[in-house]
């Protein structure tokens, strides 16, 4: 009978022990929408050459699909080039995408998920116009962007804290976006 009752003890322990470890991850799965009053700065819409590309760039953050394994999240961005952006959540990620590649690890940091990145672009014409004159000393060559984000969510509401580091500066968002039903 006491083997039976340590048996079904330690067997209680671990079983709670998993439920707490599970709890303790966040599930992103789904599809969501920018909140752009709550984001910050709040996305802006730019006219001219430059307008257009970051306009692009904003219409592909309005909308994510998102689909969660143990390991590994699939991004989906809706709108731009339908090339998925997969995490491995334990370990490193690759990621080719048409000006560059994007090297990442995202780990837990108990229910937040903590993704850095360093994107390897290629300065061609088209990324220099795009930036106007920021980068402009840099086309033709590769540079280097250092990225951090810290994703969360509360009562259904995503955030992601990112900051960006470039040869340009280091720039700061928060990205807020709710849970499409």
């Amino acid at each position: 009978m006491m083997k039976r009752a340590v048996l079904l003890s330690v067997m209680l322990a671990f079983a709670g022990s998993a439920i707490v470890w599970a709890q303790g991850k966040t599930s992103f799965s789904g599809t969501w929408t920018l909140d752009r009053a709550k984001s910050s700065p709040p996305p802006r819409r730019a006219s001219g050459q430059e307008g257009a590309t970051v306009n692009a760039a904003l219409a592909a953050l309005t909308t994510l699909r998102m689909s969660q394994s143990a390991t590994e999240l699939r991004i989906e961005q809706i709108g731009r080039n339908n090339q998925p952006v997969i995490y491995k959540l334990a370990g490193d990620s690759v990621n080719e995408g048409p000006n560059g590649t994007s090297k990442t690890k995202a780990t837990w940091d108990g229910p937040r998920l903590v993704v850095a990145s360093t994107l390897s672009l290629s300065t061609d014409e088209g990324l220099a116009a795009s930036n106007s004159s920021a980068l402009e000393q840099y086309t033709g060559r590769r540079i280097d962007i250092q990225l951090k984000e810290i994703w969360s969510m509360n009562n259904g509401v995503l955030t992601i804290e990112r900051t960006a580091t470039a040869p340009t500066g280091s720039t700061a968002r928060k990205l807020v976006y709710a849970r499409q039903p």
